[in-house]
């Protein structure tokens, strides 16, 4: 039952991601994408499958009672992290930071955003890292 539940909220996730990313990526960006983008895709697909291939085969180890503090707090800071993208995006920081031409400063409001999205996501690897000890492995 919770392997179902599990996978429901997966596909349920992955809908709202595409949904989010159509709506708010203009096509001319989706084109003209840097290299570097397409090399993310292989290690987010890596990280996404080893996570959940982690909860489907033991999944009273992260979400069943009692909840696993370090499961919670990784998955609170990578709602947080994707909360601060999703604003990055839609308070226009976005378009004011793809106008800095080189040499110009970059408002503050995308440095603040920069700065709190690489606090976030360190905290989601510190987290990620030490659920096996703060877990209930042992």
């Amino acid at each position: 039952m919770k392997s179902a539940l599990l996978w429901s909220l997966l596909a349920l996730n992955v809908a709202l991601g595409v949904a989010v990313v159509n709506k708010y990526v203009t096509p001319a960006y989706a084109q003209v994408g840097r290299p570097s983008d397409y090399l993310m895709v292989p290690a987010q697909v890596n990280g996404i499958s080893t996570g959940v291939v982690f909860i489907v085969a033991n999944p009273g180890q992260y979400v069943g009672p009692p909840l696993s503090l370090s499961f919670v707090a990784k998955m609170f800071f990578i709602l947080l992290a994707c909360l601060n993208a999703f604003l990055y995006y839609v308070s226009g920081l976005k378009r004011a930071a793809d106008g800095v031409e080189a040499g110009e400063e970059a408002p503050s409001g995308a440095k603040v955003s920069a700065a709190v999205s690489l606090f976030l996501w360190v905290a989601v690897m510190y987290w990620g890292r030490v659920l096996q000890f703060f877990g209930k492995s042992f």
